[in-house]
């Protein structure tokens, strides 16, 4: 029986290829040789022809190579992007039974918590779970855990965290009693004062007697000789008869 023929892989054609292109360049490289050294015109003319040939084999080896390397860089993005595909595809079915596992423990928490404790407690307890089963969410084997599991895990966390709550409630010390004399100074209400007096109103300002000045003396009468006083008819005793 005869074995049976090498698979032609990507891998084993690469390397035939190569290996043609290596025997093609050996023979170019020997034609080339006796072309060099031929004798005589027919001698020539032959190493001629074989180089002619061996060349063209060699032209397309190569382009056979580089197709070949085109094709497998085409092959390997498609394979890499179908890849990529599967792996979106795996991370959005893991998203989604991630959600679906997580709106069951939810709705299976809204039914209890809101018909057993009141609201303000019910709240608190719903955080408490929220935030345990963000936690629980990070865990590998989340989505393949039963819900009965999940729903047990969660529900002892959630008592076990609203009773360290409570104890740390009880123990927290009293606030101290401050009585008014403990109070700041600046914090004490101030004393009941009473009203400002009224201020008294402006006195009078004094009274002045403040006498006019007195007119001035009338100004002297003008000189008049006494013979322009005389009447008429008057004269001036004296001895010379005016």
């Amino acid at each position: 029986m005869h074995p049976a023929p090498p698979v032609l892989t990507p891998e084993r054609i690469d390397a035939m290829l190569s290996r043609t292109a290596e025997i093609c360049m050996a023979g170019v490289e020997e034609a080339g040789e006796r072309l060099a050294a031929a004798p005589d015109i027919e001698s020539f003319e032959r190493a001629g022809r074989a180089l002619q040939g061996i060349g063209r084999s060699l032209r397309q080896t190569l382009a056979l190579k580089q197709r070949f390397d085109r094709e497998q860089v085409i092959v390997d993005q498609a394979r890499r992007r179908m890849a990529d595909l599967a792996v979106e595809d795996a991370e959005r079915a893991h998203r989604g039974a991630v959600t679906r596992r997580l709106t069951e423990v939810q709705r299976h928490f809204e039914r209890t918590l809101w018909d057993e404790y009141e609201d303000d407690e019910a709240q608190e307890r719903f955080e408490i779970m929220d935030a345990e089963l963000c936690d629980l969410m990070e865990e590998e084997a989340f989505v393949d855990t039963p819900v009965e599991t999940l729903i047990a895990r969660l529900s002892a966390a959630v008592e076990a965290a609203s009773l360290a709550a409570a104890a740390e409630v009880d123990a927290a010390p009293a606030p101290p009693v401050v009585t008014p004399a403990d109070e700041p100074r600046e914090q004490r209400p101030p004393a009941a004062l009473s009203p400002p007096a009224r201020p008294a109103p402006p006195a009078d300002p004094p009274v002045v007697d403040v006498t006019p000045p007195a007119p001035p003396d009338p100004p002297p009468e003008p000189y008049i000789p006494p013979w322009e006083r005389l009447a008429a008819g008057h004269s001036l005793g004296g001895g010379t008869g005016w």
